[in-house]
């Protein structure tokens, strides 16, 4: 896992160089900046197929919600977590106004959550959850430079890690809440089904950024032991569920 968030990494630091390299000389060579901030309308391509595809990367605020959180933790509620996301949209529109938009994203998110030791003392814990995200056919409507969509998303949960406390009372991270074959129950669960709605602002043909909100509806803790066996009640699955908040900037390749 970790040489999977070490490429990932690496991937959105080139990423940000991309956009940081094209969008520099772009703001150096004009002459009046009202050229480039004060774009009144924003056009797609004239292609065929009226596509066109952005790498995105930026920051995101992210938490837990639900009734049973005390299950993970010793409070209700969860503090939320600083991280970041990065990855690239295909928007392609099929009319004047509407069309669909598509993200394939690594998240970095989670939240801090109030446990105890061995010895019932209560101290903060960080559990962080590194997600690989797409979101297909999300529907967008677009007028002069805004741009609204909402749609599904559904998401791959490469690593996990929460941080708990050692024999000799140090805290460290431990990667066993990702789970095992034989483990039954409180570990991470391995997919995300949820909705987002975004908004998206085009500052020039090359330059957008968006603001996005994510709501998870499968619980963020798996426990096998809920699914029904021979002489076995149903068990409800905890109710945690994500809740996110984020913040990109993208470059448009083919403007």
């Amino acid at each position: 896992m970790k040489i999977v968030k070490k490429y990932i990494i690496k991937i959105l630091t080139i990423i940000s160089v991309l956009v940081i390299g094209q969008c520099l000389p772009l703001f150096l060579a004009a002459q009046n900046t009202s050229k480039i901030f004060k774009q009144s309308n924003f056009q797609y391509p004239d292609t065929t197929f009226k596509v066109h595809l952005c790498a995105h990367g930026g920051l995101l605020v992210s938490s837990f919600v639900g009734s049973q959180l005390s299950n993970l933790a010793m409070t209700v509620t969860s503090q939320p977590l600083l991280g970041f996301q990065g990855g690239i949209a295909l928007s392609s529109l099929f009319s004047k106004k509407y069309g669909f938009r598509h993200h394939l994203r690594y998240l970095q998110q989670g939240a801090q959550v109030e446990v105890s030791d061995t010895q019932q003392k209560a101290y903060k814990s960080t559990f962080r959850i590194h997600t690989l995200q797409l979101a297909p056919l999300n529907l967008f409507y677009h007028h002069k430079n805004w741009q609204l969509s909402l749609g599904p998303y559904l998401g791959f949960l490469i690593a996990a890690t929460i941080q708990r406390k050692n024999e000799n009372g140090q805290i460290v991270n431990d990667s066993s809440i990702f789970g095992t074959p034989e483990q039954l129950s409180n570990y991470a669960q391995k997919i995300d089904l949820g909705i987002q709605i975004q908004i998206s602002y085009y500052w020039c043909s090359v330059i957008e950024s968006t603001l996005f909100y994510q709501r998870g509806l499968l619980s963020v803790v798996e426990n096998a032991a809920a699914v029904p066996g021979a002489g076995k009640p149903a068990i409800p699955q905890p109710a945690i569920f994500n809740h996110v908040l984020g913040f990109s900037l993208g470059y448009i390749f083919n403007k």
